[in-house]
């Protein structure tokens, strides 16, 4: 596998590998929360309200918290913060390979380690206070101050937890919408990319990350191309440069909104996107796209580019 497709598929893989972690994880978190519970007192198998019980809520709160700082979770974050690195490694490769070396410096650096740990923050502590601590202690008080079942109390708390057949765990759900994970990997991946790439003055890329069932219009038509960097700059403009711009669109499904010709580089096709702009050696670009860019005024070969690359003088 090359390094491209390989850092292209890891846009995906990482995020998928993520999000199994923490299917596997929040089955043991009602495990714990389930066991918290014994300790409400009943009475005819309802939640007796009283001052007692809500004090009990507090106590089971502190613990569900503690249980959260346990290495049964924090080694899922620490996993999944080591991508992170291990993505940078593949950018390093991949500019060794087609560029022949990587340059950064200690903007994009600070950067990239600012970009890591916002996304790991987003994951624990309090952080979490308003995604899954809120909703447990809401559903918990209410349950005592209606004097509610105790089944129904265990019942409605699987479902917050760990979901059903349709309804993602509370977990599962804030790192896939409201603090969406695939997005903050990928985002990041392209951001550092992309400050190398501006650093060393590269202007040839190629879309890669492949196509998906569910894979949008937008990718579709530029999954495997080749572009020049003017021509990307044109994809959000809805203006047609030849073969540069597949679908002219000012708009596409699942188009990020502050989509703009500079920050295309980085947020692609938008939300969800399992593509990237990778950067590449003109010597990887097909002679069609430069001689595509040389007539559109993107690109002027130097003398020894025409002989190397066999263009038209």
């Amino acid at each position: 596998m090359s390094i491209i497709q390989d850092k292209a598929n890891r846009l995906d893989s990482v995020p998928a590998a993520f999000y199994d972690s923490l299917s596997k994880f929040e089955p043991s978190l009602l495990a714990f929360i389930s066991n918290q519970l014994s300790k409400l007192e009943l009475k005819n198998g309802r939640l007796k309200p009283t001052a007692s019980n809500l004090k009990i809520i507090n106590s089971i709160m502190t613990k569900i918290r503690s249980f959260m700082r346990s290495e049964r979770y924090t080694d899922i974050v620490k996993d999944y913060g080591s991508e992170f690195d291990e993505q940078a490694k593949l950018t390093e490769k991949l500019f060794e390979e087609e560029i022949g070396e990587f340059k950064s410096n200690a903007a994009s650096k600070g950067a990239f380690e600012l970009s890591k740990s916002q996304a790991l923050l987003l994951l624990i502590g309090d952080s979490l206070n308003k995604p899954l601590f809120s909703k447990i202690e809401s559903l918990l008080v209410n349950s005592v101050s209606q004097n509610a079942l105790d089944s129904d109390l265990l019942d409605s708390m699987s479902l917050l937890i760990v979901g059903d057949d349709s309804r993602l765990g509370t977990l599962s759900n804030y790192t896939s919408t409201t603090n969406n994970i695939r997005d903050t990997f990928s985002t990041s991946d392209r951001e550092i990319t992309q400050q190398s790439a501006d650093s060393q003055g590269i202007v040839w890329y190629m879309y890669a990350g492949g196509t998906i069932r569910d894979t949008r219009d937008f990718c579709q038509a530029r999954d495997g191309k080749y572009f020049h960097k003017n021509e990307v700059k044109l994809w959000v403009t809805g203006r047609q440069r030849g073969a540069g711009n597949p679908s002219p669109s000012t708009k596409w499904q699942g188009q990020i909104p502050s989509t703009t010709s500079s920050n295309i580089f980085t947020v692609c096709g938008g939300y969800n996107c399992n593509h990237s702009l990778m950067p590449v050696s003109i010597f990887s670009v097909p002679k069609s796209v430069i001689n595509r860019n040389i007539k559109n005024g993107n690109y002027k070969p130097t003398t020894s580019e025409i002989e190397q690359l066999g263009l038209a003088a």
